[in-house]
């Protein structure tokens, strides 16, 4: 968890151009919300998750979108990409 957390960029400053906020729901019910820049890549995401250890220890953890509904894993080519190229907006 701590690598993860050590990983895991700053968020955005209020009111900053190209941020994207982030809320991910949890297997057991609770929710997780932040912000990211666009130029933040998905692999921060996914350091987020595992430093709020809500991934249950495992890289096998994934995020799915609701629409267009996508599944991602760490383990993906997309896991490099950045946000915004992924198409996640504000």
């Amino acid at each position: 968890r701590e690598a993860a957390a050590a990983r895991v960029p700053a968020a955005p400053a209020e009111g900053a151009e190209g941020v994207v906020r982030v809320m991910v729901r949890l297997p057991q019910g609770g929710r997780l919300t932040r912000a990211f820049a666009s130029s933040d890549c998905l692999l921060s995401l996914f350091d987020w998750v595992a430093a709020e250890g809500a991934d249950g220890g495992s890289d096998a953890a994934k995020l799915v979108t609701q629409f267009p509904r996508r599944v991602m894993q760490r383990a993906s080519d997309a896991a490099g990409s950045t946000l915004g190229e992924l198409g996640f907006q504000r």
